[in-house]
């Protein structure tokens, strides 16, 4: 993905899990909304890396990081 790729405002992911929320086995954690059927693998993939499931609690991210 590159800045000037065109954006498609018909595909986009809903996020059924927050940080630091449990998690039952075989519970859904996204929902990805495509346009293109050849984009499908490719954004499960994506979504695989972005998620860490462990047994143990994160710590609690600050919301705001920086006021500039």
């Amino acid at each position: 993905m590159k800045k000037e790729d065109d954006i498609d405002y018909t595909s986009g992911i809903v996020l059924e899990k927050k940080i630091g929320e449990y998690v039952n086995i075989g519970e859904t954690i996204a929902y990805i909304h495509v346009n293109k059927k050849d984009k499908i693998e490719e954004a499960i993939e994506q979504i695989k890396k972005a998620y860490k499931i462990e047994e143990e609690k994160p710590e609690r991210y600050k919301d705001i990081l920086n006021i500039i």
